[in-house]
């Protein structure tokens, strides 16, 4: 016989033990990490990370910045021609300090072409594409052939120094010139490379032929 006294305090003790050994081990063990534990463990290495990584990105930045600034600062040292050409004059020695504007060296592009100041009265029949007849002083022996280009969109008087202005009412009627662009055949401008230079003097003749009749237009 068995008081209930001492069974209440068994059944107790035995709910109080299972309870312990769910959320606990005994002495000397270790527990096994829940996922829930994992989970936490990873989402704080993924905000290490994440961090470190911004600023990465932030130093990338600021290296990049300062990269694109020492190329601009060397790019300063160099000049560079806006066109390709030979230097024709040279108005700097080595070691001689520049200003900001200053010529330095004139360059002649290798492209060449011919500006044929045609009287406005003989514009009517030239039309760009035509074929033209070339002949350079300095080169009598070599026929040359051309094509025009493009006409100017003003005559030459309106890109003098001192226009004539008619507005006093006393004009004068004269013939203006209008310059034609005559590019030279890519052939003939390779086979006289250093022969054909600008500042000579070139015959431009142009075949206006009509039907049966055949005119020439000059100009110098």
């Amino acid at each position: 016989f068995r008081p209930a006294s001492w069974v209440s305090l068994k059944l107790a003790v035995t709910q109080t033990l299972s309870s312990t050994t769910a959320t606990s081990c005994w002495p000397g063990c270790t527990r096994a990490p829940t996922r829930r534990d994992t989970a936490n463990a990873a989402k704080a290495n993924i905000a290490a990370a994440t961090s470190a990584r911004d600023v990465l990105n932030a130093q990338i930045k600021v290296l990049q910045a300062q990269l694109k600034d020492a190329q601009q600062q060397v790019g300063y040292s160099r000049i560079v021609a806006p066109v390709d050409g030979r230097i024709g004059r040279r108005s700097v020695e080595v070691g001689a300090r520049v200003q900001p504007g200053q010529q330095l060296v004139a360059v002649v592009e290798d492209k060449v072409w011919v500006t044929a100041n045609f009287k406005e009265t003989q514009l009517a029949g030239l039309k760009r594409g035509q074929e033209v007849e070339l002949a350079v002083d300095a080169l009598p022996d070599e026929h040359l052939v051309g094509r025009v280009d493009s006409f100017s969109p003003a005559s030459g008087n309106q890109f003098a120094l001192l226009p004539a202005d008619n507005a006093t009412g006393n004009f004068t009627k004269i013939v203006q010139r209008v310059p034609v662009k005559i590019v030279f055949d890519q052939k003939d401008v390779q086979r006289l490379s250093g022969r054909l230079v600008p500042g000579m003097s070139v015959v431009a003749e142009i075949d206006l032929r009509q039907k049966a009749d055949a005119t020439h237009t000059a100009a110098r």
